[in-house]
């Protein structure tokens, strides 16, 4: 039988602040442009383009949250507590460094990449549908269809141009 202090120590446990899950997908949009701008050595010359438009948009995406941090309109918001999607562990996973081979293949930094470009898709519209707050729900939403996005290119771009 649970009792109630069992539940609390439970639901606290899956909440953390706004701010924290602002600084995570900070931190994820930063791992991300670090991922994509090693790549950009990595890729045959004529999918480079497409690498160095995922690492400026990867870039901007993390000056927009940071803008969330910054601006005095969201104080309160920032500090309320919320319940972590359930694609936070995923989310958070991809903060770290991939295991790619030595060598890795296209078809093994593809699969890598929309794998990345697949969760922050998922992660954000999580968030988006948990915001009840405008500008965070807009934020998270814009994101998640930046990600979407993003998934769409490497399918469509990253095929024809690496000749698959």
């Amino acid at each position: 039988m649970t009792t109630t202090n069992e539940i609390d120590a439970e639901t606290i446990a899956e909440q953390r602040t706004v701010a924290e899950v602002v600084r995570t997908a900070i931190r994820f949009e930063a791992a991300a442009e670090a991922f994509y701008a090693r790549l950009l050595d990595r890729v045959r010359p004529e999918v480079q383009p497409l690498v160095a438009e995922l690492v400026q948009e990867e870039r901007e995406h993390g000056q927009r949250l940071h803008h969330l941090l910054d601006s005095g309109e969201l104080v309160a918001e920032l500090r309320a507590r919320m319940r972590a999607p359930a694609s936070m562990p995923a989310f958070e996973a991809m903060l770290e460094p991939p295991q790619l081979p030595s060598d890795p293949s296209d078809d093994d930094i593809f699969d890598y990449a929309m794998a990345r470009e697949q969760t922050a898709a998922e992660h954000y519209a999580a968030l988006a549908r948990a915001a009840i707050n405008p500008v965070l729900r807009e934020t998270f939403a814009f994101l998640a269809d930046e990600e979407a996005d993003h998934i769409a290119k490497l399918g469509q771009r990253w095929g024809r141009l690496s000749g698959s």
